[in-house]
């Protein structure tokens, strides 16, 4: 059995080739964040269905960019047409359409015809020129300086909450227009600061000290704007002093507003997605930005947009025209940063529905990994909704769908582009028996909490951990929290087990108990006490903060089989004596981070962490690889399985290097056949029954599904014509006779490809005029049935050639391309042999030939 794509309906299922299990239907999420002038404001139902017939599927929503929450306060009631001020209909294009009310409410009614909800975003960043109650709230540096930015938990100068003001204006804004629902985009999750610097204005103070049982310094106290010298004074006091009141305050202040937001909007049926606070793990988003992902969750939201953005950060594309983000610090690993993001974010709030961000191309930050880095880009779109969190035996995807930005001006080849390495993904981790390969993190509410707590440098949370151990090479890629072990399977990898709670440890070690022969546990903290004597123990050098990793697992075959992988990874000793462990200490190399000394004021800088050696984390790493399962294990790429089933598995293989790479996987048992999923290679090679090799793309990824069985070292054949795949319609056939002939009558019979994709569409038939110029002669259509044949009537004009032009595809996902099973000729009831017919096609996948389909020819071995 093996599993291949099929999409319908905008959802998905997953057929089984080689049987007779049927499709699955699997759905996900699919928004677009776009700006007005992605739509054409001259065109029938102003650009609605125009905008949908670009896409290669139906979105269940348009986020509709209109910038700033000016838009709310210069709100009218809509009894009468005025223009939309340019600065709402785009983003930074002046020479976009002008729209007005009521064209833009014409083009929200449009997509509601075609099935498509339309959601109001705004940002929270605006300098209130155009709505003076936004002057009164924005938020305050350090000094005392209006930010771009505004904070809508301040009050007004009468004493009244902003947000109960904002809140009346988006009510109105939703029912007037017909929106469905909110998207609250940056700035309005989080400051324009962050809380080391902003928003220390006398409002949020004087809320702060209501709150917290905290006295100032008698000279900091009352009300300090336009006296910047003690402003500044005050505002690093709290954050020197009583740094984790603060943040407790804001992690207390945001959720009463999100209340009122989404109280407004329920009430009205209307949903509210928000973006999480700028790309940042549970930790960091309280400790930056007091932002709490469980207390939104227990509100209710609709959806949380994970805001990742590897491409453009990694890639610099914030740097140029985008004023105060600065420049991305430790580029190399923002990849790593965003898939342990993504597992982080759900273990600590489950419930979340996540979408993530899918970054193709935004013209005003001045990047655009869709056309500039299409490798990358699919190395994302195939790696976020891989990523698993597990409740003991249940396996779960973290991601539930996928948010693009932005979807302005793209073509419907670049939408195909975009959708088809999303769809596979989301396909492969539907299967209901799917789960991840290698290491499983445990997740821990009560070390976040202590983190939070403790004073001075921060420790690296988690998520810092699985970013470096990813970067080195250990892929962890899925999570459980700690009260959610009962049934699981190891390994597991613990982060500061001496911060978990006593009910956690406890449970942790009756989990290693349980199955003590195949149960193993990684623990990384600075003193691991109370579990079994460890079976390798990896010392940081003594340069840096006392921390070891520890590797603690049960007797027999997995001690020795575990500690002789690292062993031979390490390049150390065999033991003297049975089960001796393993202790190795760091030498004094370079830190993995250089030091930081400030709190960083751009979400592209890291936190001044404490530092960590790079020959540490490296060798930790190596622990993590080598108690991994072994079904599967890759050399020369960055390696992590999914396993669909018993029989098949999906192997992801990332090159993080500017250069092709060569992967190598190992399996241990025979492997049937290899596919490959992603857009290239387009082919992995089976070398003997155990082994496959295939060639990844510069900064991209291979996507390789590997069938296991006992006929291992061949790769599927069939008696097809195939074109490439994202084959360039049309695709044509010239067929040239042997002799000339009259034919009345061309039969086609579809593609039976086990896949069940390079399905053909509809086709055109030419023969030569007298000039042996092209002419149409007949149309049709294939039907997307496996094997069916089509005839279509000729005029019985004698020719010596024929060309057929295949102008679609009915692929929806998978190859994107068109195939034939067989072309035949009649002369009235006589067949006319094509067995010695030449033909030619404009596009051929490698080792399907156009050959294979003349009737007469032999046919390509199965």
């Amino acid at each position: 059995m093996s599993l291949v794509l099929v999409l319908a309906a905008g959802s998905f299922g997953r057929v089984n080739a080689f049987g007779a299990e049927p499709a699955k239907e699997v759905t996900f999420g699919k928004w677009i964040w776009a700006q007005l002038r992605a739509f054409d404001n001259t065109a029938p139902g102003f650009g609605a269905e125009k905008y949908l017939a670009q896409l290669h599927f139906k979105p269940d929503g348009i986020l509709l960019f209109l910038v700033n929450p000016d838009f709310l306060f210069e709100h009218q009631d809509l009894s009468m047409d005025a223009p939309l001020s340019p600065r709402y209909s785009y983003y930074s294009d002046p020479q976009a359409q002008p729209w007005t009310r009521y064209k833009m409410r014409g083009l929200i009614e449009g997509l509601h015809r075609q099935g498509v909800q339309v959601y109001l975003s705004l940002m929270g960043f605006t300098d209130g020129s155009h709505a003076p109650v936004n002057t009164e709230v924005r938020s305050l540096t350090q000094s005392g300086q209006p930010l771009y930015s505004i904070n809508p938990l301040r009050r007004l100068a009468d004493g009244s909450f902003y947000e109960d003001v904002f809140v009346n204006q988006l009510e109105k804004a939703l029912l007037g227009y017909g929106f469905d629902g909110f998207h609250a985009a940056d700035g309005l999750t989080h400051l324009g600061q962050p809380l080391a610097y902003s928003d220390y204005s006398d409002d949020m103070v004087s809320q702060f000290l209501s709150r917290a049982s905290i006295e100032l310094p008698l000279e900091m106290s009352g009300k300090l704007e336009g006296n910047p010298n003690l402003f500044r004074k005050r505002a690093t006091w709290i954050w020197q002093n009583e740094r984790y009141p603060w943040i407790q305050f804001y992690r207390e202040r945001w959720p009463v507003f999100w209340r009122k937001v989404l109280e407004a909007c329920h009430r009205n049926h209307k949903g509210l997605i928000m973006n999480q606070p700028l790309t940042k793990d549970p930790f960091e988003a309280l400790y930056r930005y007091g932002f709490d992902y469980r207390a939104v969750a227990k509100l209710g939201i609709d959806a949380l947009v994970v805001e990742t953005v590897a491409g453009p950060a990694q890639l610099g594309g914030y740097t140029p025209g985008a004023e105060g983000l600065g420049v991305a610090e430790d580029t190399e690993l923002w990849f790593d940063d965003a898939l342990a993001m993504i597992l982080t974010v759900k273990a600590y709030a489950p419930s979340l529905r996540l979408l993530f961000l899918g970054c193709v191309q935004d013209e005003n930050e001045l990047w655009d990994t869709l056309r500039q880095a299409p490798a990358f880009m699919e190395k994302e779109f195939f790696s976020y909704p891989a990523n698993f969190y597990l409740e003991g035996k249940e396996a779960k995807r973290c991601l539930d769908g996928v948010l693009f930005c932005l979807g302005d001006r793209l073509s419907s080849e670049e939408w195909q582009r975009a959708i088809t390495p999303v769809e596979r993904a989301f396909s492969i981790v539907s299967v209901p028996t799917a789960r991840p390969s290698g290491i499983t993190a445990v997740w821990s509410d009560t070390v976040l909490e202590r983190q939070l707590r403790k004073a001075g440098q921060p420790r690296f949370p988690l998520q810092v951990w699985l970013k470096l151990l990813s970067h080195e090479g250990a892929l962890v890629r899925s999570i459980v929290r700690s009260d959610s072990l009962d049934g699981l399977e190891g390994p597991l990898l613990a982060v500061y087990p001496e911060w978990m709670s006593e009910a956690e440890q406890g449970r942790l070690q009756d989990w290693l108990s349980a199955q003590p022969t195949t149960h193993a546990a990684i623990l990384i903290g600075e003193t691991i006490r109370g579990f079994a004597s460890p079976a390798i123990r990896i010392q940081e050098s003594p340069a840096y903060r006392p921390r070891q990793c520890a590797l603690v697992v049960g007797a027999g075959d997995t001690f020795q089989g575990i500690t002789h992988g690292v062993r031979e990874r390490l390049a150390l000793p065999e033991p003297k004596t049975e089960n001796e462990p393993i202790v190795l200490t760091a030498k004094n190399t370079k830190p993995y981070f250089t030091l930081k000394t400030n709190e960083p004021s751009s979400f592209l800088e890291r936190l001044p962490y404490e530092l960590v050696s790079r020959e540490f984390a490296s060798d930790c790493a190596a622990v993590l690889e080598s108690a991994a399962p072994t079904t599967l294990t890759v050399s020369g790429a960055k390696g992590f399985a999914v396993e669909e089933d018993a029989d098949n598995a999906c192997l992801f293989l990332v090159n993080p290097k500017s250069r092709y790479g060569r992967a190598i996987v190992r399996a241990n048992r025979p492997i049937k056949r290899a596919i490959s999923l992603s857009r290239f290679p387009n082919r992995a090679q089976i070398n003997g029954a155990r082994q496959v090799s295939a060639v990844t793309p510069p900064d991209g990824i291979a996507v390789i599904e590997i069938q296991f069985g006992e006929n291992g070292g061949t790769q599927p054949q069939a008696d097809h014509w195939l074109a490439e795949n994202y084959a360039q319609f049309p695709v044509s056939i010239v067929v040239t006779l042997l002799e000339p002939a009259a034919p009345t009558q061309l039969e086609l019979t579809q593609s039976d490809w086990y896949s069940g994709d390079y399905r053909s569409g509809d086709f055109a038939v030419d023969l030569p005029d007298t000039k042996n110029n092209w002419q149409e002669a007949a149309r049709g259509k294939l039907p997307n049935i496996g094997g069916a044949a089509v005839k279509v009537a000729l005029p019985g004009t004698a020719i010596e050639a024929f060309r057929i032009r295949i102008l679609d595809s009915q692929d929806t996902s998978g190859a994107i391309s068109c195939g034939l099973r067989q072309i035949r000729l009649w002369a009235g009831t006589r067949e006319i042999s094509l067995a010695r017919a030449k033909a030619q096609a404009s596009s051929t996948f490698p080792g399907y030939e156009v050959r294979n389909i003349l009737r007469g020819n032999p046919a390509a071995k199965n």
